[in-house]
């Protein structure tokens, strides 16, 4: 749906519902945000890799396993955080959902 159909409010509204409900998820399974609360966005999150985890190998488990491809932090934060984009049509419960379990799945898989 385009912004227009949908309404910017509603589409803003929506996106930050799902970023809430996501770091509500990643708190459930043991992961945090990087960012403060006051500085993040709702449309791209970077999350805190666990200490020792291999967060290339999660990405790499997560492509072929899930059919779901998050990036890598850049600069001074490569290996340190994921990132993930929750925007647009991506932006829904049911991909929080999905993400958050194979999230979960991959670190276990690899650790």
């Amino acid at each position: 749906m385009d912004v227009e159909a949908e309404g910017l409010s509603v589409r803003w509204a929506r996106h930050e519902r799902h970023h809430l409900a996501f770091v509500k998820a990643l708190d459930r399974i043991g992961l945090s945000m990087f960012p403060a609360p006051g500085e993040r966005l709702w449309t791209l999150n970077a999350i805190k890799v666990p200490y020792g985890a291999d967060e290339a190998a999660v990405r790499r488990e997560l492509l072929p396993q899930c059919n779901i491809e998050i990036g890598a932090g850049l600069g001074p934060l490569v290996g340190k955080v994921f990132r993930v984009g929750l925007m647009g049509t991506s932006s829904s419960q049911e991909l929080v959902d999905l993400l958050t379990n194979s999230l979960e799945k991959a670190l276990n898989s690899v650790a």
